[in-house]
């Protein structure tokens, strides 16, 4: 059957969801747990509302995001670093339009440092001053010399300014010159950060553990770093819409 053919049909409303379980923390967080055997592999998707729409200036939840890993609890941000890519890990931050998020995936080895990691990150970032001040020197940089090295990649951001106008999609999410050098003064990053920063809304986790529910490592251990108990726990297959 012809490929382009095959997706112009219907698909019956049915909806494939990989078998995983949903726990609902106190605090409301919502951690969705997707067992997977198939590579000795963990990895994690931590997604918060919010991000450039609530910016009061463009740029300021980019900045925010760049900084989670730039030291955090007891690490610097050289040893951040080096605990990920020591460990063969990864663990990188990005903002969309209306949400910030933190993805990574260590060897299920390593879930204890992932989880470390990620519970330092989102609970207890640094947020240096220096840190922040190299960033945002940066990321003026490098908007400079994307205007002068290859004007087409800002087109895009031209393109949402002339279509939204004033309203926040219209905004550059990464900032411009002008934005991001307003953002300054001692203890900035940490202004930043607060309505920023909070427990993450949802929090996808895929194990190499076949463990469930309570009994699953990763659940008690995000148990003990987000809060109290369980309230729900669902398991889910195929989803279809009516």
């Amino acid at each position: 059957m012809n490929t382009a053919y095959a997706l112009t049909q219907p698909s019956g409303g049915a909806v494939h969801v990989p078998t995983h379980e949903r726990v609902v923390l106190p605090n409301g967080i919502t951690l969705l747990v997707v067992p997977s055997q198939d590579v000795p592999l963990i990895s994690f998707n931590a997604v918060f509302r919010g991000g450039p729409l609530g910016d009061a200036k463009p740029g300021v939840a980019s900045l925010v995001a760049g900084l989670l890993d730039k030291g955090a609890g007891p690490r610097d941000a050289f040893e951040f670093v080096d605990a990920v890519e020591g460990a063969g890990g990864s663990f990188s931050t990005v903002t969309g339009t209306e949400a910030l998020s933190i993805s990574g995936q260590f060897l299920a080895r390593d879930q204890s440092l992932m989880l470390e990691l990620l519970s330092d990150a989102l609970t207890r970032p640094r947020f240096d001053v220096a840190e922040f001040e190299k960033l945002r020197a940066r990321r003026i940089e490098l908007i400079k010399a994307t205007k002068d090295s290859d004007p087409a990649e800002v087109l895009g951001t031209y393109g949402r300014a002339m279509l939204f106008g004033a309203h926040p999609y219209g905004k550059p999410s990464a900032g411009s010159e002008e934005s991001l050098a307003a953002v300054w003064g001692p203890g900035t990053a940490w202004r930043l950060a607060e309505g920023k920063v909070r427990a993450p809304a949802t929090t996808e986790t895929e194990t190499a553990s076949a463990d469930t529910g309570a009994e699953n490592p990763a659940v008690q251990t995000v148990l003990e770093i987000f809060g109290g108990r369980v309230e729900t726990v669902q398991e889910h297959g195929t989803y279809t819409e009516d």
